[in-house]
C-alpha cells in the first residue's frame, strides 16, 4: 500500500521536480523502508520456516527449540519497523483512522505484545543455547521433506576440506589471518589449488571439477571454520568466469589454467578518482592502435593490485556518446609492465587497498573482454556475480559472534562470567539472530542460483543486511566488552574490535548500502529510478 501510495506521487515520477534538499533526503529515507517492507513478507516467512525447523545440525533439539524464538522475537522487530515507516510515507494521511495504513499498526503491535515483552523470547534463546540446564523441549515435527542443509555430496565435500585444513594450516597461517591485511599466502593458496579446494565450481572443459553452488557455499564456510580468507579468490573467481563468457579463445587459455594453479591473481579496475562509485564515468582511456589498445589512466582503491598478475580494467573507448554506451572492459596482464604502478592505500580495517596507474600500457585486442563500447552488459554480469550471495558476510558474522561467545565464556563481569550477565546473554542473542537471518537470504541466493530462479533483489538484500549487521553488533560488541574490547591484539576482543573496523568497508565495496537499496526499490517494488 505504501509503495503503491509513492509510487503514485508527482514528484516521485519528476525527480528534477524536488524543492529542496531536505526533500530528497526524505525521499531517500522513504526508500530505504521499502527494504523492511519486503523484509516482512519475505525475511519473516523464510526465518519463520528455516528457523523453527532446522534439525540436521548438532544439538538438534535445543537448536530447534531456540529458533523458534529467535523466529518470534525477529518478526516483532520487523514488524514494528515497517509499519510505522509505512506510515510515514502516507503522511498526515497514515495517521487519520479514515485509511487502513493505522490498522496495521494496531495489529503488528497486537502480535508483537500478544505474548508479553518479546525481549523474554530474545532472552530464552540465550538460555536454549547456552544454558544446559535448562530443558526446552519441541514437539515432533514429523516427516519435514524440506531439507536446509547443502545435500550429501556438499557434506561430504566439506569433511575433505577440513581434513585438508586440519593438515596443512599451521599456526603461523593461522596468526596471517589477523595480522595480514591481505589474508593471502602464496603457496598455501597453491596447496589449496593441487587439492580441489579453490574455484571448485568452474566446469570441467576449462580444468574445474564442476561442483555445485552448494557444495561451493559448504567449502567456504569451512574455510570460515579456520578463519581462511576468501578475498583473494573471490576476485580471482569473478574476473575468470567474465573471461569464461566474454574472453577471447586465446586469453581464457593463458590466464584461466594459471588462476587455477593458483598462480595468478586478478585485480578489479573500477573505481577512479573522479567518480568513485558512479562506475560508468570512467575516464582512464583505451585508444585502438590497429591489432592492440594504448591503455592511460588511473584506478583507485585496486584491492589485490599489489597481488595481481591481471587487471579487469573498465575504460572509455568513445568520449562521443552517452557515459554508458562508450565503455569496454579488457583483462590487462600487469605482471613485469614498465607502464603499471601501484601504490598502497592504508585503510582502517588494516587492509590493503591501492591506487594504480597505467600508462602507455599497450595489449593486443585478444585481451579485451566482451564488445567495444560494450561494457555495460559486461559490468552487469561482473557485478551480478561479486554480490552473488551472502557467503562473505555470513563468515565474518560467525568468527564476531564465535569470538563474543568465546569472550563471555572466560571473562568475568560483575564478580561472575560474562555469559551469566543477562544484558550480556541478550547482546549475543541478538548476534545469533541475525546470524541467521543472514543464513537464510543466503540460503535463497544458493537455492535461485541453483535452480535457475534468482531475482535481481535477492542478492542485493544478503549484500545489505550482512554487511550493516556486521556493522550494528561488532559495535554492540565493542560497548559489551569496553574497556578490554579496544585493545588491538590477536584475542577474542581484538578479533571483535578488528572486524568492528573491517565492518565499515563492507557497506561500501561491492555496492554502498545505498545503492542495494534502490536496487532492492526498483526491482522488487518497481519504484522509480535514483541513480543516474
Amino acid at each position: 500500500m505504501a509503495t503503491r501510495h509513492k509510487i503514485s506521487r508527482k514528484e516521485l515520477k519528476q525527480p528534477d521536480e524536488f524543492q529542496s534538499i531536505f526533500e530528497t533526503a526524505g525521499l531517500f529515507f522513504e526508500l530505504h523502508m521499502t527494504e523492511a517492507l519486503l523484509g516482512v513478507a519475505a525475511l519473516v516467512v523464510i526465518v519463520a520456516i528455516a528457523l523453527g525447523f532446522y534439525y540436521y545440525e548438532a544439538h538438534r533439539g535445543r537448536e530447534a527449540a531456540a529458533r523458534v524464538a529467535m523466529a518470534y522475537w525477529w518478526a516483532t522487530q520487523v514488524a514494528r519497523t515497517a509499519t510505522v515507516r509505512a506510515m510515514r510515507i502516507f503522511g498526515g494521511y497514515g495517521m487519520s483512522l479514515e485509511y487502513d495504513a493505522q490498522l496495521y499498526f494496531y495489529r503488528s503491535r497486537a502480535c508483537s505484545l500478544i505474548y508479553g515483552n518479546p525481549r523474554d523470547a530474545l532472552l530464552s534463546v540465550a538460555d536454549r543455547l547456552w544454558d544446559d540446564t535448562i530443558d526446552a523441549p519441541v514437539p515432533d515435527g514429523g516427516n519435514v521433506h524440506i531439507d536446509f542443509g547443502h545435500g550429501d555430496q556438499a557434506d561430504a565435500f566439506a569433511r575433505e576440506a577440513r581434513k585438508f585444513f586440519e593438515e596443512h594450516l599451521t599456526p603461523e597461517l593461522s596468526n596471517l589471518t589477523y595480522e595480514s591485511g591481505d589474508g593471502y599466502d602464496a603457496k598455501f593458496q597453491q596447496q589449496l589449488a593441487g587439492a580441489g579446494l579453490i574455484y571448485v565450481d568452474w566446469p570441467p572443459e576449462v580444468g574445474g571439477r564442476g561442483r555445485s553452488v552448494y557444495e561451493k557455499s559448504a567449502l567456504y564456510r569451512v574455510y570460515g571454520e579456520y578463519g581462511w580468507w576468501v578475498t583473494v579468490p573471490n576476485t580471482n573467481d569473478m574476473v575468470a568466469k567474465m573471461l569464461m563468457r566474454f574472453g577471447s579463445a586465446e586469453a581464457r587459455n593463458e590466464i584461466l589454467p594459471r588462476v587455477l594453479r593458483g598462480e595468478a591473481n586478478c585485480s578489479l579496475g573500477y573505481s577512479e578518482p573522479s567518480c568513485g562509485s558512479d562506475i560508468f564515468a570512467v575516464k582512464t582511456r583505451a585508444v585502438r592502435d590497429g591489432g592492440h589498445w594504448v591503455i592511460n589512466g588511473q584506478k583507485m582503491f585496486t584491492s589485490q593490485g599489489h597481488l595481481a598478475q591481471y587487471a579487469l580494467l573498465l575504460t572509455r573507448t568513445d568520449t562521443s556518446v552517452a557515459k554508458h554506451a562508450g565503455l569496454t572492459l579488457f583483462i590487462v596482464p600487469i605482471e613485469s609492465e614498465p607502464g603499471y604502478q601501484c601504490t598502497e592505500i592504508k585503510t582502517i580495517g588494516g587492509e590493503r587497498t591501492n591506487v594504480t596507474f597505467y600508462n602507455d600500457i599497450k595489449i593486443p585486442d585478444k585481451y579485451r573482454v566482451g564488445e567495444v563500447n560494450g561494457g555495460v552488459k559486461v559490468m552487469a554480469a561482473a557485478l551480478l556475480l561479486e554480490q552473488s550471495t551472502g557467503d562473505f558476510f555470513l563468515l565474518h558474522m560467525k568468527r564476531l559472534l564465535e569470538h563474543g561467545l568465546q569472550w563471555a565464556r572466560t571473562a568475568r563481569r560483575k564478580g561472575r562470567l560474562a555469559i551469566e550477565d543477562e544484558e550480556v546473554r541478550l547482546q549475543l542473542a541478538r548476534t545469533r539472530v541475525q546470524v541467521e537471518v543472514l543464513d537464510a537470504l543466503t540460503r535463497r541466493c544458493l537455492w535461485a542460483a541453483a535452480e535457475d530462479k534468482n531475482q535481481k533483489w535477492f542478492a542485493p538484500m544478503a549484500k545489505l543486511f550482512g554487511s550493516e549487521a556486521l556493522v550494528r553488533c561488532s559495535a554492540d560488541l565493542m560497548d559489551l566488552a569496553a574497556p578490554g574490547s579496544l585493545r588491538v591484539e590477536n584475542s577474542d576482543l581484538g578479533w571483535i574490535e578488528l572486524e568492528s573496523r573491517r565492518a565499515i568497508s563492507t557497506t561500501i565495496y561491492a555496492g554502498t548500502s545505498e545503492v542495494q537499496r534502490s536496487i532492492i526499490a526498483e526491482s522488487a517494488l518497481n519504484m522509480p529510478r535514483t541513480r543516474s
